[in-house]
Formats: structure tokens, C-alpha cells, sequence
């Protein structure tokens, strides 16, 4: 766990090896798609704990008791990183010594996408940032638990030609769809359009730290007349009113996409059918038109 030190519980896993039974490694991972990913690179060998439950904005969340405790007791965080969920570490990490702390921004620092003064921590709805999380997950449990390291990087190595098929699925599928220019409520699906060569011509909320202003919103409106954009892009968590109101000034239509599904929602439990659904609303909407 995370109070342990990391030698002990490199003698653990040493001890362990031998026998039928080794005690699974515990993992906490802020996010539903960040831990699916660590599922399927972990198998039976790791218990896996989303801080953030299902239904929840990331943005606006307090840890309970029963996430704190699910955090000291892992033996390696998997975060994104800095502003999005640094909220995770009690003391910005400091109780937390002992533990494995992974954040995949330091990964990607030289591409990731600006938002405001900060980057853009959407990256895991590219399906290629996802292949790379899953192969740097496995480098971590590798690191947490040695005995097991062929058993990640086999599963790692299958998780990647998986991603690579939905990568070249998604590639298809969208451009036969006719689902190239939209506005987005907030900018989650950044990554995912840059991917695939979607034009994002702006997004309605600038922070969730603050409401936009009518400037903003007219201007928004400005271009999406100017341009022709025909769907907003929406979540669950946007303003349902807001996206409404411009939708009847533009002739928009709004879409709504899910960017972190969860284990109780069918078709959204792996980072593979998360995907798959958003897709398929996409399709659906533009045939709908």
C-alpha cells in the first residue's frame, strides 16, 4: 500500500512468486476510462478502484471516505495529471511517499493540446494516447510487482492491437459518416477530433471555473452560422439550457457524448466499447439529420 515502502513490497512480490496465490496488486486510478485501461492490462492480478464514481463530474469532486481509503491503500495511483486531478493526493502527495504515483501528462507534455493558460487533459479519447497509457500502466505494475512483468507486457502487447483495430475502425467509420464540423459545450473531445480530422470551430464553455459571457456565446454563434456547423457536441454534465439557446439561433443539433462511461452503464464498461458508443451516436446523428 502506499505507506509501505517500495523495497517492502519488492520482497512481497519476491516471497510470493512461488506460490499459487500471490496477493493481487491494488490500484487506484482517478477516472473510469483510465481504470478500465489498467484492467485490461492487469487481468486478474490487480484490483482496480475509480476514485471518481460513475455519474460524477471530475471537475467538481471531493474525495469520501471511502476513496480515501481506497487511495492509501493502493500500491500505485494512475492519474492524468496536474490540474485535473491532482485533488486525488492528500497534500499534493506528501502522505503518500511510499506509493507509485503515475501521471500520464508527463508523458505526452510535448503534444498535448493548450486550454487557457493550462493543457487540455482530454488526451485518453484519442485511442493512440490510450495505447500508449496502457503500455506505461504496464511499465508501473511491472515496477509494483516484478514476479508478474511478462504477465502485463503480454497483456499490454494484446491491448495495443486491440486499440489499433478500433483506431482504424473509428477512421472508417467517421469518414463515411459525413461528421466533420461541430462546436463542443467543453472541449473534451479535442484530441479525439484532431485525430481523425474533425473541425472543432470552438466550444461554448471556457472553464469550469466560470460562465461564459454573451460575448463569447455571440461570437461562437458567428462562426458557427458563418461556417455552417451543424451539431454541438454536449456531455452529461453541461448546461442543458445554454446549449439549447444556441442550437434554436444556429439550427444546430445537439449531440450528446459520453467521454468516461463507467462498469454499470452497458456497452461503456471497457475503453473499447466507450468508444465504440460515441461512434455510434455520432452515426446515428448524422443520419438522423
Amino acid at each position: 500500500m502506499c505507506g509501505r515502502s517500495m523495497l517492502l513490497m519488492g520482497l512481497v512480490a519476491v516471497l510470493l512468486a512461488g506460490t499459487s496465490e500471490a496477493a493481487p496488486v491494488k490500484a487506484a486510478a482517478s477516472i473510469h476510462p483510465i481504470s478500465a485501461i489498467v484492467r485490461e492490462i492487469g487481468g486478474d492480478s490487480v484490483e482496480v478502484t475509480t476514485i471518481v464514481p460513475t455519474g460524477t463530474d471530475p471537475h467538481h469532486f471531493d474525495l469520501t471516505p471511502r476513496t480515501a481509503t481506497a487511495i492509501y491503500e493502493a500500491d500505485v495511483i494512475f492519474l492524468i495529471g496536474d490540474h485535473f486531478d491532482q485533488w486525488v493526493l492528500p497534500g499534493e502527495g506528501k502522505d503518500l511517499e511510499g506509493c507509485l504515483i503515475v501521471r500520464f501528462h508527463e508523458d505526452f507534455s510535448e503534444s498535448l493540446l493548450t486550454m487557457g493558460h493550462t493543457f487540455n487533459p482530454h488526451f485518453w479519447l484519442d485511442p493512440l494516447y490510450a495505447k500508449s497509457i496502457g503500455g506505461k500502466a504496464a511499465g508501473a505494475l511491472c515496477s509494483v510487482s516484478p514476479a508478474a512483468c511478462a504477465y502485463y507486457s503480454r497483456r499490454a502487447e494484446a491491448f495495443g492491437a486491440e486499440i489499433d483495430s478500433l483506431h482504424a475502425s473509428i477512421r472508417s467509420r467517421l469518414g463515411k459518416s459525413g461528421f466533420n464540423d461541430f462546436v463542443s459545450f467543453h472541449p473534451a473531445w479535442s484530441y479525439f477530433a484532431e485525430r481523425y480530422g474533425l473541425n472543432e470551430h470552438g466550444t461554448l464553455e471556457i472553464s469550469h471555473e466560470q460562465e461564459p459571457s454573451a460575448r463569447h456565446i455571440g461570437r461562437v454563434i458567428k462562426e458557427m452560422i458563418r461556417s455552417g456547423v451543424e451539431f454541438i457536441v454536449v456531455e452529461e454534465f453541461s448546461n442543458p439550457g445554454l446549449a439549447e439557446s444556441v442550437a434554436s439561433q444556429t439550427g444546430a443539433r445537439i449531440v450528446s457524448l459520453d467521454p468516461l462511461g463507467g462498469p454499470g452503464i452497458p456497452g461503456r464498461a471497457t475503453y473499447v466499447e466507450l468508444l465504440d458508443h460515441n461512434v455510434s451516436v455520432i452515426e446515428k446523428a448524422v443520419r438522423e439529420e
